[in-house]
């Protein structure tokens, strides 16, 4: 489907497609004359749009960008616009570079609560966001997994609910921030998570992977995770595995890092 255009002023187009749920700004050259209230006034607007579109994902092509935002701008857009973001539906952001160009690597803001990455091809941008519009509970689970693997903290948040329980067989945890926090320190010993398959039952998610490890003594562990995910988020968690290794090793106070 076509994207619909919502809006064209000098500095940029707002597209939005009904089928993906997906809302996106086409940044023109006339920003090289913009001013930082004009950024403001735009991304303002913008946020008018996705509210009344309640869009689920965003991307933002930044190809022919030429605004250099002040140092204010970053937590004027937290304080102002990402809030709005995600109360309209947002749950992924997507910058988008022209090809051939290494796209930087791109996190959400502190006090952002939607995953954000960085793409040079539309397609690949759309399918990331079109996940989140369609809500794909393995593909966020796989996502989750991703991100404990690779220790990226910020998006292991963006992935699961304020409210997200967690139970294993040596802690539970009530809250986002438990959760977090308990994987930040669980982080000096994160090798990597190796998937080998994820099943789904409507909401209801199930992973079998090894969480491997650079301690001697424990190495890869194989593990089974049961995770419930609604409105894109991971709602609760159930972890089992054989947690005698691990008691041992925090017993005798030897872990590295």
């Amino acid at each position: 489907m076509k994207p619909q255009q919502l809006h064209e002023d000098r500095f940029l187009k707002i597209l939005w497609n009904d089928e993906t749920h997906v809302i996106g700004i086409d940044w023109k050259e006339g920003t090289s004359s913009m001013t930082d209230e004009d950024f403001k006034k735009e991304l303002t607007l913008f946020a008018d749009h996705v509210e009344k579109k309640k869009a689920h994902g965003i991307l933002v092509d930044v190809k022919n960008f030429r605004h250099r935002p002040g140092p204010d701008i970053t937590e004027w857009r937290v304080k102002n616009i990402s809030g709005r973001y995600y109360a309209g539906g947002v749950r992924r952001f997507a910058f988008l570079f022209p090809e051939g160009v290494t796209a930087p690597h791109m996190e959400s803001s502190p006090g952002e609560k939607f995953a954000t990455r960085t793409f040079n091809g539309a397609e690949e941008a759309l399918a990331w966001l079109k996940a989140a519009a369609n809500g794909d509970p393995a593909q966020i689970v796989r996502e989750f997994l991703d991100a404990l693997g690779a220790k990226d903290f910020k998006a292991l948040r963006s992935l699961i609910d304020e409210k997200v329980s967690f139970k294993g067989p040596m802690d539970a945890h009530e809250g986002a921030a438990s959760f977090i926090d308990a994987m930040r320190k669980l982080g000096p010993m994160i090798e990597r998570i190796n998937v080998a398959k994820v099943f789904v039952d409507g909401a209801d998610v199930c992973a079998i992977f090894d969480f491997v490890t650079n301690q001697p003594s424990i190495g890869a562990t194989p593990s089974a995770e049961w995770y419930r995910v609604e409105e894109g988020k991971i709602k609760s968690m159930k972890l089992f595995f054989d947690a005698r290794p691990y008691e041992a090793l925090f017993k005798s106070g030897a872990t590295a890092g």
